[in-house]
């Protein structure tokens, strides 16, 4: 793979943070008293830091950018 559609990828997914503010996932928590069964849904997010979404971007467009040395 070069450098450019690395690059390219790692600025996307540094934007898709900036623009998304975590992943959200639902578990379901079981009770049982007696012969009664109870099913509460409690929802747990883990949240994105703005911080690395912009170093993903920076780093992205720093390996669009900037080609490696060529060997004479």
């Amino acid at each position: 793979m070069n450098r450019f559609r690395v690059g390219l990828a790692v600025l996307i997914l540094g934007v898709a943070m900036l623009l998304l503010s975590g992943i959200t996932y639902t578990t379901q928590e079981q009770t049982k008293i007696g012969p009664i069964t109870l099913e509460t849904p409690e929802q747990h997010q883990i949240p994105f830091l703005p911080v690395a979404g912009g170093l993903l971007i920076l780093t992205g467009g720093a390996l669009m950018l900037f080609r490696p040395e060529q060997k004479v």
